[in-house]
């Protein structure tokens, strides 16, 4: 049966219970082209920031899907300069969380 869940994807992921997805789809925010609210604080969240607020919905999507996760992620560019934070993502999911990713050219 195919259901759709609206709400903050981190209260609804820590509610749902391990392995009951089968298959996950997302397009987070990408770094800085959203204003978060932080606790009644609106801001946006770039580098190391926007990595540890990524971090906990990655590991709860991993943690609740029982197949494959897909999550299309690309970080801001400009003046020719391309922020590393999808790099330190990826690194720190995979020593911290020990989660393998796989990127697609």
């Amino acid at each position: 049966m195919s259901k759709l869940v609206v709400g903050d994807s981190l209260d609804v992921l820590r509610a749902m219970p391990t392995n009951s997805v089968d298959f996950a789809m997302g397009g987070p925010p990408y770094e800085d082209r959203r204003t978060y609210d932080l606790g009644n604080k609106l801001r946006k969240l770039t580098g190391q920031k926007w990595v540890r607020w990524m971090i906990p919905q990655i590991v709860e999507l991993c943690r609740v899907t029982d197949g494959l996760v897909f999550v299309v992620m690309s970080g801001p560019r400009r003046n020719w300069k391309t922020s590393p934070s999808i790099e330190w993502l990826v690194a720190d999911l995979t020593r911290l969380h020990n989660i393998l990713l796989a990127a697609s050219p």
